[in-house]
Parts: C-alpha cells; sequence; structure tokens
C-alpha cells in the first residue's frame, strides 16, 4: 500500500501543503525503452529508439536533493525530420496545468544553437497538447531555443494556445554556448507571473495562461505538427527533468543547495522533504533552528515552536472546493480519508467536509479511526471517536460553516495511520449524491479515500459489515481525486492570549484540576452552579457533595437561574442549565446571539415580550436551537430581533433543528439572505409556534416562518403573522415544505412575496394531511400566483377560513395544485390581475363546499378560475356554479364594508350547508380530546351547526345545517367579536391580543387597519347583550 504523507512546499511570501514532485525523470535506470518516472505516480515514458543514456552529466550529486547522478539522455538528433523523443501518456490530463501554477526544469546540452532563418530551428524542451491539431490547442511547451520565433533564435521560450490560436512569450535569458545549462520555466497563478530561469539567472514576465487542459501525450524533445509529425527536435542532452504542480521558489530548484541552518551538511529543504527535521510553521526553517534563532518560541522544551501549537493546523488532500457529488452502491453510505500523524499535530479538534445541499438537519456520525495494523486500509479500522451531528446545506465548498467541532480525539504518535470520515445514519435513494469529490486543480493523491456502500446502517465499530462496496476511490470508476474532508487540529491557546495554555499554567495562571488548561476558558461550561469554580473542583474541596458519582455537583441542576442576578448574561444561564432549568431573564435588552446547547429547560422572561428584548445584532440567529430537542424545550416571552441568520441556509430570528415549544414571543425585524426571516425549521423538526407575534422580517424565502423538514409535523396555531416579505422566491408570511403542517387560529396579514404564496405557500406533504383551520389570511400579496394562499400538497382540509383582501396575478385569494378538502371558508374581495381573482385550480381535483367565493375580482374569471376540474358543492358562488346545494346570493354580511363578513340572520347562506361534508376536529379545537368528533367551532369560536329561525333549512342534513362559510349565525354586533351574543371580557381579550396594524382584522372594528384605543372604547361602549 502507497500512502501519501504531506511535506512542506516553501513560498516567498506564503507556504501551502502539497505532494512531491508530479513527475520525474532522472535518467538513471535503463530499461529498454522505457523511460521510468522516480516519483512512483506512474508517468513512465517510451523512447523512440534513437535517445541513448550516456555518463556526461551536468552535476553530482544534485544539489537540490543531495542525490546520485550518474547518467543523462542524449537524444541523437539526425535531421530536421528524424531525432529522439520520449513520449509519456496523459489520458487523464494530470500533467496538463490549465490556468494553474507549474514548475518545469531540467539540466540541457545543446550540440547546435539555433538561429532565425525558419521554423526548423526552434528547438523543444517539450510540449503538451494532442495528438494532432494546431499549436492553438496546446496546454503548454517550453522551448530552449526559439528560433524563427525569438530575436536572436536563442532565446528560452513558452508557448500556448487558447483554443482559437497560439501565441509564445519570450524570455530575455538564452542559451548561447554547448555547455550543460539548468533551464526552468514557472507560472505563478496568484500573482500572474512567468518565470524563466537559466543558471540562478531569472527573468519575471506578467501573464495570465488560459485554462486550456489537454489530455494528450507529453512528448519530450520534440514538437508535432498538425499531421502528427515530429519536428523541431532538441539537438542535444537532457538530464533530471522534473515537473512540479505548484509554482516553486528559486530556493526549491535543483540547481540549489538552499540553506543549512543546523550545520548538519544537508540543505534545510531537504532535511524537511524527508523528515530530518519538521517545519510546523511551513517556513521552510527546520523548527530546532526556529528555536535556536529565537525566531519562536518553545515555552514548554520539547522541540515545537510555540507558533504551531497555536494556530490550526489540517490534514487535507483536497483543495476545500467540490468538483463533483458521488454516492455509493446501496441505501446507506460512508467515506474517509487516511492520514498519517504528523509531529506536534496528535489531536484531531474537528472535521471540516463538504457536503451536497438538499440534506440539511438528516442525522450523521462523524467518525475518528485508528489503523490498527497501519497499512491504510480501513478494514480493521476502530472508532476513537463517534458523533454525532446534523447535517448542513450550504457547505458544497469548505467555508466558515462547514467545520463540524468534535471532542478531542489523540490520534497517536507521530508517524501513525489513521482515518477520518463520515457515515450517514440515514437512507440514501438513486437521486441522492451526498458526497463532495475533487479533482481538479488539486492533484490527486492515490490509496487514501475509500468509499463504502451499505444495504443497511453502517456500524461505524465495523466498517465491512453490510457493505456492498468498500474500495479506494479510484477503484471505484472516478477519476483520480480524493474527498473534500480534511480533519483539523486547533491551536492549544484557549484565551488567545498567543502563550500555550501549559506555560500559561506553569506561569501561574490558576488550573485547579491540573489538567494544564487555564481555568478561566472551563469556566464558562463547567460551572453548574455559577459561583466562579469549577464544578470538579467544586467537589475536589469539598465546597460541593458528589453523592451520586456522576462529577457533578448535587446542587446542579439549578431549577432556576435568573439573569442578570445569577448568571451575567442569557447565555452564561443556558450553558450552566440542566434537564429542568428554567431561566428567567430580568428586564432588559440583551445584545446577545444565543444557543440553547440542545438542552431541555425554559428560557422565559420575568414581564413579557414588551420588557424583555433580545437582540442578535446582526451576527447571525439571535437564537439557535440546532440540536434535537423536544417539545420541554421552551422559549417564551421575549422580543426577539436584529438577526441575520446563518450564511449557510438562514433562521434570522429563530434557527431550529428539534421540537421546541416558541410561544408568547414579539420576533419582529429579522432579516436573512437564506430562508425563514422570523424563523426557520429544517430537517427532523416538529416546532411547536404558539401565541406569537412574528412581523417586519425578510427573507430569500419564508419571510416570516419557513420550514423545510423531513416529513414532520409542525403546529403553528394563534399567532399574528404580519407584514413579512420574502425578497426572492415563495412565502412571504410562511413557507412549508416536505411535512404536515398544522395551522389554525392565526392571522395572516400584509405579507408579500415576489413569486407565489404572499400569506402562505405549502408544498409537498409528509404522512398525515395538513390542516388549515380557522385562520384570516388578509391583504397579503404575491407577484405570481396565491396572493394569499397557494397550494400543492396532498388531501390538506382547508376549513373556516376568511380570505379576503389579498391579490396576485392569478389565484388572488387562492391558488390551488393537488386535490384536497375546501370547506367552509369565506373568499371575498380578492383580485388576480389575470385570471381567478378569489381561486384558481392549476388542475386541481380539490372538492369545495360549503364555502362562499364572491364578489372577487379579475378580468377573466372573477371568483373561480380553473372550476372544470373542481367538484363545488353546497356553496354560494358569484354567477352560481355547477353541482348539488350551489346558490348564488347575496350573503347578506353584516358589514362588509367594515370587512365584517359574519352572516345577518334570515342569510340565505344560513343552514344551507351540508352536515355530512364538515371535517373531523382533527385539531381538538375544543380540548375535549374527541379528534372524531365534527369541527365544532366556526372562525371566531361560535358552535358549529347553529340553527336561524329566520331561515329555510336548505341544506344537507339534520337540523341544525351548517351555515355556508367561515362564520356561523352572528349576532350582528361587531364588538362581539366571539359571535357569543355578550360583549364582554373575552372579547376585549381577543381585541388585544390583534392590538396593532391589522387591516381587515374582526377586532378592527372602526375600520381604520390598526387595533387601538378607538376600537377598545366601541367596544366597551357596546358592553353587555348585543342588541
Amino acid at each position: 500500500m502507497n500512502k501519501f504523507t504531506p511535506t512542506v512546499i516553501c513560498f516567498a511570501a506564503s507556504s501551502i501543503f502539497a505532494g512531491d514532485p508530479l513527475a520525474y525523470w532522472r535518467f538513471e535506470t535503463a530499461n529498454g525503452t522505457t523511460v521510468i518516472d522516480s516519483t512512483g505516480n506512474g508517468f513512465d515514458g517510451n523512447i523512440n529508439g534513437l535517445p541513448t543514456y550516456q555518463t556526461d552529466v551536468p552535476v553530482d550529486p544534485v544539489p537540490g536533493t543531495n542525490q546520485t547522478n550518474a547518467q543523462s539522455l542524449n537524444f541523437n538528433w539526425q535531421s530536421s525530420t528524424s531525432g529522439g523523443r520520449i513520449n509519456i501518456q496523459d489520458p487523464q490530463s494530470q500533467l496538463g496545468f490549465g490556468n494553474q501554477s507549474f514548475t518545469i526544469e531540467a539540466w540541457v546540452k545543446l550540440e547546435v544553437l539555433s538561429n532565425t532563418s525558419n521554423s526548423n530551428q526552434r528547438q523543444y524542451l517539450l510540449q503538451k497538447k494532442a495528438n494532432s491539431g494546431t499549436d492553438s490547442i496546446l496546454d503548454y511547451a517550453v522551448l530552449v531555443q526559439a528560433g524563427n520565433l525569438g530575436s536572436s533564435g536563442n532565446e528560452l521560450a513558452f508557448r500556448y494556445g487558447n483554443g482559437q490560436d497560439a501565441f509564445t512569450v519570450l524570455s530575455t535569458l538564452e542559451v548561447v554556448d554547448t555547455s550543460w545549462h539548468h533551464v526552468s520555466v514557472a507560472y505563478d497563478k496568484v500573482k500572474g507571473q512567468l518565470r524563466f530561469g537559466i543558471d540562478g539567472a531569472f527573468d519575471l514576465v506578467d501573464f495570465e495562461k488560459p485554462n486550456l487542459i489537454s489530455d494528450g501525450p507529453l512528448r519530450v524533445g520534440a514538437h508535432q505538427n498538425t499531421s502528427a509529425q515530429l519536428n523541431h527536435f532538441l539537438r542535444g542532452s537532457i538530464d533530471e527533468l522534473r515537473i512540479d504542480n505548484a509554482f516553486l521558489p528559486e530556493n526549491l530548484l535543483l540547481d540549489t543547495d538552499g540553506e543549512d541552518c543546523n550545520g548538519n551538511g544537508v540543505a534545510d529543504v531537504i532535511d524537511i522533504s524527508n523528515a530530518s527535521s519538521n517545519d510546523c510553521n511551513a517556513n521552510c526553517i527546520p523548527d530546532e533552528c526556529d528555536i535556536a534563532s529565537g525566531t519562536s518560541e518553545d515555552c514548554q522544551g520539547d522541540q515545537i515552536p510555540d507558533d504551531c501549537q497555536l494556530g490550526t493546523f489540517r490534514y487535507a488532500w483536497d483543495d476545500g472546493e467540490g468538483d463533483a457529488a458521488v454516492r455509493s452502491e446501496g441505501t446507506r453510505m460512508a467515506w474517509l480519508n487516511s492520514f498519517t500523524v504528523q509531529a506536534g499535530f496528535e489531536t484531531v479538534t474537528g472535521i471540516d467536509l463538504a457536503l451536497f445541499d438538499g440534506f440539511s438537519g438528516r442525522p450523521a456520525s462523524l467518525c475518528v479511526w485508528s489503523d490498527p495494523d497501519g497499512d491504510g486500509i480501513p478494514i480493521d479500522a476502530q472508532p476513537l471517536i463517534v458523533h454525532p451531528v446534523a447535517l448542513r446545506d450550504g457547505i458544497i465548498d469548505l467555508n466558515e460553516n462547514s467545520l463540524f467541532d468534535i471532542p478531542d480525539t489523540y490520534v497517536g504518535p507521530a508517524g501513525t495511520s489513521f482515518f477520518v470520515g463520515i457515515v450517514l445514519d440515514f437512507e440514501v435513494t438513486g437521486s441522492d449524491f451526498p458526497a463532495r469529490y475533487d479533482f481538479n486543480d488539486q492533484p490527486p493523491v492515490p490509496f487514501v479515500s475509500w468509499v463504502i456502500g451499505a444495504t443497511a446502517p453502517i456500524d461505524p465499530s465495523d466498517l465491512v459489515a453490510n457493505s456492498v462496496e468498500f474500495q479506494l476511490v479510484e477503484d471505484a470508476g472516478l477519476p483520480p481525486g480524493n474527498w473534500v474532508l480534511q480533519a483539523v487540529v486547533g491551536g492549544s491557546d484557549c484565551d488567545g492570549n498567543g502563550i500555550p495554555d501549559d506555560c500559561d499554567v506553569a506561569n501561574g495562571a490558576p488550573d485547579c484540576n491540573n489538567n494544564l488548561l487555564p481555568d478561566a476558558c472551563e469556566l464558562p461550561t463547567q460551572d453548574c452552579n455559577l459561583n466562579g469554580l469549577l464544578d470538579d473542583c467544586d467537589i475536589l474541596d469539598g465546597t460541593s457533595q458528589d453523592l451520586d458519582g456522576d462529577n457533578i455537583p448535587d446542587e446542579c441542576p439549578l431549577t432556576f437561574i435568573d439573569v442578570p442576578a445569577l448568571a451575567p448574561t442569557i447565555q452564561a444561564a443556558i450553558t450552566a442549565a440542566g434537564t429542568g432549568t428554567t431561566v428567567r431573564v430580568a428586564d432588559g435588552t440583551y445584545v446577545e446571539n444565543i444557543n440553547l446547547l440542545g438542552k431541555a429547560i425554559t428560557l422565559t422572561s420575568v414581564n413579557g415580550p414588551m420588557s424583555t428584548i433580545i437582540d442578535g445584532s446582526n451576527g447571525g440567529p439571535t437564537v439557535e436551537i440546532s440540536a434535537l430537542v423536544g417539545p420541554d424545550t421552551v422559549v417564551e416571552g421575549f422580543t426577539i430581533t436584529g438577526g441575520t441568520g446563518r450564511p449557510s441556509d438562514g433562521g434570522g430570528g429563530i434557527l431550529i433543528l428539534g421540537s421546541p415549544t416558541i410561544r408568547g414571543n414579539i420576533i419582529r425585524e429579522n432579516h436573512t439572505d437564506g430562508y425563514g426571516g422570523g424563523i426557520l425549521a429544517f430537517g427532523p423538526s416538529s416546532p411547536i409556534i404558539i401565541n406569537n407575534t412574528i412581523e417586519n422580517n425578510s427573507a430569500l424565502k419564508g419571510g416570516g416562518f419557513h420550514a423545510q423538514v423531513d416529513n414532520t409535523l409542525s403546529t403553528v396555531s394563534n399567532n399574528i403573522i404580519r407584514n413579512n416579505a420574502c425578497t426572492e422566491d415563495n412565502g412571504g408570511g410562511i413557507y412549508f415544505q416536505n411535512g404536515t403542517l398544522y395551522l389554525s387560529n392565526n392571522q395572516i396579514v400584509g405579507n408579500t412575496a415576489p413569486d407565489s404564496g404572499g400569506g402562505v405557500f405549502v408544498v409537498n406533504s409528509g404522512n398525515l394531511p395538513s390542516q388549515l383551520i380557522g385562520n384570516q389570511i388578509v391583504g397579503n400579496q404575491s407577484g405570481s400566483n396565491g396572493g394569499g394562499l397557494w397550494m400543492r400538497t396532498s388531501n390538506p382540509v382547508i376549513a373556516n377560513n376568511l380570505i379576503h383582501g389579498n391579490s396576485s396575478e392569478s389565484g388572488g385569494g387562492v391558488f390551488l395544485e393537488d386535490s384536497g378538502s375546501f370547506i367552509n371558508n369565506t373568499v371575498v374581495n380578492n383580485f388576480g390581475s389575470l385570471f381567478g381573482g378569489g381561486i384558481f385550480s392549476n388542475g386541481s381535483s380539490y372538492a369545495i363546499s360549503n364555502s362562499i367565493v364572491r364578489d372577487n375580482n379579475a378580468p377573466g374569471t372573477p371568483d373561480i378560475s380553473g372550476a372544470a376540474s373542481l367538484t363545488i358543492t353546497y356553496s354560494n358562488i358569484t354567477g352560481g356554479a355547477a353541482g348539488t346545494g350551489n346558490i348564488d346570493a347575496d350573503p347578506l354580511f353584516v358589514d362588509p364594508s367594515m370587512a365584517d363578513y359574519r352572516l345577518q340572520a334570515g342569510s340565505p347562506s344560513n343552514d344551507a350547508g351540508s352536515n355530512f361534508l364538515l371535517p373531523n376536529d382533527e385539531l381538538d379545537l375544543d380540548g375535549d380530546s374527541d379528534v372524531t368528533e365534527l369541527l365544532p367551532y366556526d372562525l371566531t369560536g361560535n358552535p358549529r351547526q347553529t340553527d336561524d329561525s329566520s331561515a329555510a333549512d336548505t341544506g344537507e342534513g339534520s337540523s341544525p345545517i351548517v351555515d355556508m362559510g367561515a362564520f356561523e349565525l352572528s349576532s350582528g354586533c361587531p364588538e362581539d367579536l366571539d359571535g357569543n351574543g355578550e360583549i364582554n371580557f373575552n372579547d376585549l381579550l381577543l381585541l388585544l391580543a390583534a392590538w396593532g396594524n391589522c387591516p381587515g382584522c374582526p377586532e378592527d372594528i372602526d375600520g381604520s387597519g390598526d387595533v387601538g384605543f378607538s376600537d377598545t372604547l366601541l367596544l366597551l361602549a357596546a358592553w353587555g347583550t348585543c342588541s
């Protein structure tokens, strides 16, 4: 098994990790017509019979490598049409560079110098081009005599194509005699420069190389023309030809001895490359010299510069950019890389990986394995850590959000082989390609990247079990490349003072538990009783008891933690809290971005949301609940504002992965470039969102609330969702996808979307039908479809909703696809600029019953467009509709000018519906635990099926017969908000709950568009029995 260990390649101003030379032909071993590539990368060449090996060499040993040099290769040039050459096949274009950095160098000895008389005077060192074609498709070529392309013919030159034409870059450097000369051409993509070199003299030319890569062979010693004939031969000898896929600095070229700071007779760069010296800070100086010269401190005396122990180190084979999405065979997948421990970096603290989008919230395990037999094959891999995580979107390349922290994991002493990878804890389908693969730009490293596919869950402790695929990526039919998957080693400077932690402790920093970490770094997470001492030290010194031996003081978790009385910040209180703790927050504005850390706690304010504000100050999600918590994790009683969400997904105000309870908050003025301006829930989430005001938030999708869940149930009830906006897509108020939505008793008002679903956008269903019951969807706008409501989900129940004053192009009120039940809704005064002012059916097979659809406006079909695909019964439709029990009559609303769409006594819509079409009370609106009974209430909480003695029973069923529309028979008093015939304290509570901007709401008694003091005065003036 060949294994690749990173070595340091030094640059003048920076450093990178790269491999050995990409290809290196030393001409030391004669093997028939084969020219050996000494790197082991397989780029052996074939000579055409003319070249011969000779003992005439330019140097011995080679300065840059200190290797013995006994032979060179003479091409035995014959004529302009006959000469020696080497042909090196490259079907995967690994020797092609496009616009990437490279270095080409060799020693050459010419027998004949060139002039400018004709093209045959050109002498090619090498070229990379397809087998036939013009030089316009030339990736690169190096000429040691420019011939008629130059002024003297002796210039060193570089030639390339862009697909249409061929170009030449001339150097001022020339080969003017027949002695041995070291020549080099190197391209620096970062600086945009081409560097020519001859015998230590250099010439820099500003240059941007086109990204043209050839899969043709590399030819050494000749050029091939459009007729596939060879010409422009090198007339002489060559030795030590080396190609690197990086821009090497001058001191790393083969003709340079380099510095020898430790005086061992070997150049420093060779000491570093052969691992006889470490260079952990990649400054091209052996660590022992950094320490001896004082350039680096070594406070521990371990011969490792302190600066190496402070920064972040990465084990990596990739360039951080994913070039392809990959899946394995089978329904389960894992992928991993093997690495070798480097001195000073023995503890892995994180795993950085790229992942294709669409798996956000899915469960996975990040793993580090040992390699017991050290062969780099993970058949016997044993887990050192298995760390469960929820996956993230927006990390198709490595970025600020792609790094997952893991508990510190020791992987062994230097030279030890280990593995790092990910095991997906869910099934993948034929359309899922989760893993990201790098095969461009960065040279592939063989024998280190593994793919595992299985038909059952993959056990990290037995990777082979259930596997149907267990192989290297190069054996899996993938192009040469590696996983975008890195192991990260964090620095040991927890307080960021520039001094290693153990030296801080040695210098007197408190370390009560003697773990060589300053106590100040551990206190934020290990002081559950908030007494300023570490928990284990409380126990050791007797301050706290630990009778149950769990290393946690017995007084923890605290029942209550008061902020700021006991904990200075909300986050500090959350960190100290345990299961069942209530964190009580006093009045004030807290500028924090808080994370509930997966804890089952109640986070509550003392005096409600008007007095207690959490301001995220544009620093990400204001509140993050990013672990799989349940409904006993509660956030209540805050104003949550100033959030901007995570860059990868969003969640401006609240980011949810899990099933918490969010109640009684004001979530306002949060904005994100992702999803969910107010709230984002994703993955296996089942949030309960009740009694909140969600207003003035914005996002790409789901301005107020965005849920993209994994076939789970979300409950959204008794909220005011108003004046939110999505900026580029769908769902101004609510965007809901891939689950079951229970949406009840909400006021969804004044939201906007440039595309569809100004108020609510629902797409794709879960296992259970969604329920949209008793909502007021008022005054929303969208640019395309469904101003109030856009639905494409299987068999939802949409009942008891008032949908009015919404607008869009088609389906001003409602846009329907798929199938479902649309029962006892009032759809009035909506506008469609094209079709379906009230309802637009896009081929749906909805059953519309017991509903009122009237007084909507659109040029084509004012009330319902696409009615032919619908089943309409027992409904009051402008112009009538085919079907049983339908009427076309003035419904006698109480006061439509004031948006009061309750029905007067004697309305033709009273007692005109069908009792048999009422849905069951799936949401248990009356709290009696009977979900099989018929829907008990109308929109305002009046009993459904109330008889109107002044109206004939024209509907279906036994008396009392249900009325059409969202409202059962009204008392006729706009102040009687609950419709029970009395104006009392319950009506006042309903009015106060809707306080603020609320155009079209029944609580807006005076029709001003705001619920305020004048409405309160009108209600109080009418107090008592409605008359």
